[in-house]
């Protein structure tokens, strides 16, 4: 048996083991372990966007173990007040309400397919302003900054997911945009790789040491995120020229 082979076949025997031990869950977890679970994920949700300043309310939360589905008719997460600028990039998102969804997961390739379906999403942002340098063709944030530990916790977490995420309705800052359909997924620990496969467009959000790098594929600019000892380092080069 070659490397491609003894590859392939381990997989199958990964996935084999996963759909084993998911199915034994599923027949033998009492619905007291259910109700266990959905507060477990309540309290990591809520714990989660609580470090970064935005308390999380749910509204009729649901959890089944076969299939695994995770329902809510609304979580509403939301800062309580404005950031002093300068600050973290993931100071930069008000608010998220989701309404109505359904998250699936499902296993797959040795990674976990996760998919969110919501009747609505709507996401309240700070405005965004960008210095251009030309030599870098790139645009970099002036009134945020990178946090690399932000990344490595959320390939932490979503590391060993493909995502979908789906919504009826998208609202931007109280602007109905369109409906939503995107795959993200992190091809390494330092790139996340985002698609939209209607609009057959793809971003990759790349983790370098100097900046969190936004390369929209396929379009000429490149947008950044500098890290904070950096972006402090050359604040006034932009402060003089907007």
């Amino acid at each position: 048996m070659d490397h491609g082979q003894t590859m392939k076949f381990l997989k199958w025997i990964t996935c084999l083991i996963l759909a084993f031990f998911l199915i034994l869950v599923a027949l033998t977890l009492q619905p007291e372990t259910a109700l266990h679970l959905e507060k477990n994920f309540r309290n990591n949700m809520i714990r989660s966007f609580e470090d970064s300043g935005m308390p999380t309310q749910f509204h009729d939360l649901e959890l089944s173990l076969w299939p695994l589905l995770i329902k809510w008719s609304l979580m509403n997460i939301a800062r309580n007040s404005a950031p002093h600028l300068p600050n973290s990039w993931l100071q930069i998102f008000q608010s998220i309400k989701l309404s109505n969804c359904a998250l699936s997961i499902n296993p797959g390739w040795l990674r976990l397919n996760t998919e969110l379906q919501c009747k609505k999403i709507d996401v309240r942002h700070q405005p965004l302003r960008w210095f251009q340098v030309e030599s870098l063709n790139s645009a970099l944030s002036t009134d945020f900054y990178f946090v690399h530990s932000d990344f490595r916790n959320l390939e932490g977490k979503q590391g060993w997911l493909n995502m979908t995420v789906k919504a009826d309705n998208l609202i931007i800052n109280g602007k109905n945009i369109r409906s939503l359909h995107l795959n993200y997924y992190f091809s390494s620990r330092t790139e996340l790789v985002i698609e939209w496969p209607e609009l057959k467009e793809k971003m990759l959000l790349i983790n370098e040491p100097e900046q969190l790098r936004i390369v929209h594929v396929g379009v000429k600019e490149n947008y950044g995120f500098l890290n904070q000892s950096l972006h402090a380092e050359i604040k006034s080069l932009w402060q003089n020229s907007l």
